[in-house]
């Protein structure tokens, strides 16, 4: 089985480590032999996921649970015939059953409704206090083509562990 880490960082996530993540993985991609398609796709989902990562740990330092170890993490690897994105970060755990519902539902739609969902948002989403429609989501299992798979770890009463996995395939 072929498998080569392109991208693994864990810690600290601020505005800036953004860049510079999306900077090492465009250059590690740069020296694969793929498609720029898919190049583009894997880049375009790992903004999708980093901008996550940021915006849901931001918000938890800004709540009362700032002095708590905010964990974050990002891995993309390319095994056998596809790409593999693992993007995880801490999460209050009273935000845990809506956002497995929000998946469950995305999972559950095929491609043309994954797209009347997005476009839904579009035209009757509104920004959230965390800065969002709710579109990263969709747009990470539009652009996959394929379900997304996640996990809940318990950290404590308040906080848990969530990391989502995405698959996207090279052919």
């Amino acid at each position: 089985m072929e498998k080569q880490i392109l991208l693994d960082y864990s810690g600290d996530f601020r505005f800036e480590t953004i860049e510079i993540l999306l900077q090492k993985v465009k250059e590690q991609l740069s020296h694969l032999e793929v498609k720029t398609g898919i190049k583009k796709k894997v880049v375009n989902i790992m903004v999708e996921c980093l901008e996550n990562i940021y915006k849901y740990t931001t918000l938890d330092k800004e709540n009362s649970y700032f002095n708590r170890n905010f964990k974050s993490k990002v891995i993309l690897k390319k095994e056998n015939k596809s790409f593999i994105i693992t993007a995880g970060n801490t999460i209050l755990n009273n935000n845990i059953e809506p956002l497995k519902e929000k998946i469950d539902h995305i999972n559950n739609l095929d491609k043309d409704g994954l797209q009347n969902l997005y476009e839904s948002i579009i035209n009757n989403g509104h920004i959230s206090d965390k800065g969002g429609a709710g579109l990263g989501i969709v747009d990470i299992a539009l652009r996959s083509g394929n379900k997304l798979n996640y996990d809940f770890s318990p950290i404590d009463h308040d906080l848990s562990f969530y990391e989502l996995k995405i698959k996207i395939n090279l052919l």
